[in-house]
């Protein structure tokens, strides 16, 4: 099985990055986008919310990359697409977004039936 991850490239006011789809609310809130392109985002942010469980709360490390991380299952086809739609506007608005496909995203902790998060395996 493939688990993809969609990463934003948002700096905020104090330099730190912010996940996938903080950054979408972010350019959703600010009143930037035209009025097509807004209700786009806002319908694909809204069927991602009413349709991905949230996950429990887990700490989060001071190392980034040791932090819990989500991931959508492969399985999860209409997920996929809804957050690519997100990605096209984000990346039409300037915020970069990168995509991780790994066979193994480390050491599951939580799952359902759409997403696993993971803690990452140390080299």
């Amino acid at each position: 099985m493939k688990y993809t991850k969609f990463v934003a490239l948002l700096l905020e006011d104090d330099d730190h990055e912010t996940g996938f789809i903080t950054a979408a609310h972010h350019l959703r809130d600010e009143g930037i986008l035209e009025e097509e392109m807004h209700n786009e985002l806002a319908e694909n942010l809204q069927w991602i919310e009413e349709n991905l469980p949230k996950r429990p709360d887990f700490p989060q490390d001071q190392d980034d990359l040791s932090s819990p991380m989500s991931w959508l299952k492969e399985s999860s086809i209409n997920h996929l697409q809804k957050m690519r739609n997100i990605q096209r506007i984000l990346e039409e608005n300037d915020i970069l977004v990168e995509i991780f496909e790994v066979d193994t995203p480390g050491k599951i902790i939580y799952e359902d039936d759409w997403q696993v998060v993971a803690l990452p395996f140390v080299k």
